[in-house]
């Protein structure tokens, strides 16, 4: 076994250095994009179970908060999908 076949060419290693720094960069931005989803598959409490009930409009949301936590303004209501709760 020849020691100069175990050495890696500098442009081979250049190569995969930008590889990697290419997959770190792509993983962020994917993690970033589906931040979201991500988030729905791992925590129980933003599923809501669908109900039978109307939809509750902004305004009572902003006078419920109003009411609870009168030191916080309300600056919108999202509503997302019918089984995520209101944010």
């Amino acid at each position: 076994m020849n020691i100069e076949n175990l050495q890696v060419p500098p442009r081979r290693l250049l190569g995969l250095t930008s590889a990697f720094i290419v997959f770190v960069v792509s993983l962020a931005g994917c993690i970033s994009i589906f931040q979201g989803e991500i988030k729905d598959a791992l925590k129980a409490c933003r599923k809501v179970e669908k109900q039978k009930k109307a939809v509750v409009l902004p305004s009572k949301w902003s006078s419920i908060v109003q009411k609870l936590r009168p030191e916080l303004q309300v600056i919108g209501i999202i509503y997302v999908n019918k089984d995520r709760s209101a944010r």
